[in-house]
């Protein structure tokens, strides 16, 4: 599967991560998805200064922009935006069902201090990204679309 890495830092640089720590992301994902037919190659990185999109939160206008701005290829293609997001998330997802309706929102959002190596202990593993691909390849939280009765 394709993937592009669009790395988001603030104007003065901030947030910026290693192309060494981004293959170590990478890697964790494969590694993750090794038992399915998925696999994860790099085919572009890309580094923007943007003091909004560097602390978007989910939903918002810096958002919606950052991916207009920033996606490539079809809803095959996994588009990953590395931030220092807001809200205290470590990331979120947009679901298969999802690109029908807004193809350009499609792909994942992570905190950038989550990779492998980050500052974001003990979310500093990578696991935040596959859990986030899990959500993009249509696996929700076990509580999700339950009601009580």
């Amino acid at each position: 599967m394709n993937v592009y890495i669009h790395v988001i830092m603030s104007s003065s640089g901030l947030g910026d991560i290693s192309d060494s720590m981004i293959q170590s992301q990478l890697d964790v994902l494969n590694q993750d998805f090794n038992i399915s037919k998925f696999q994860f190659v790099i085919r572009s990185i890309d580094r923007t200064l943007n003091d909004q999109w560097y602390t978007m939160g989910y939903g918002s206008t810096a958002e919606s922009n950052a991916k207009n701005a920033l996606r490539y290829g079809t809803a095959a293609d996994l588009n990953v935006y590395f931030a220092n997001i807001g809200d205290g998330l470590l990331g979120w997802a947009t679901f298969p069902a999802d690109y029908l309706g807004n193809p350009t929102d499609d792909g994942i959002v992570v905190l950038s201090a989550s990779l492998p190596g980050g500052t974001a202990a003990p979310y500093n593993l990578g696991r935040v990204a596959t859990h986030e691909v899990g959500h993009w390849l249509g696996l929700y939280h076990t509580f999700q679309g339950f009601y009580s009765i």
